[in-house]
């Protein structure tokens, strides 16, 4: 989880906060037939404009 987000969440707590975060990749797929859907199209932007740094 990327820390801006946990960070907002007072009942999420940091594991090892003495640990550097490290980056990783994070892929949004769907089903072919699903990539037209304005609804799944909705979605997915606001998952990557949340998680995207």
């Amino acid at each position: 989880m990327p820390e801006r987000i946990g960070d907002k969440e007072s009942s999420v707590v940091r594991v090892l906060p003495d640990m550097e975060p490290f980056p990783i990749e994070l892929w949004l797929v769907a089903h072919r037939e699903l990539r037209t859907s304005r609804r799944i199209r909705r979605v997915f932007d606001v998952l990557f404009n949340e998680l995207s740094d």
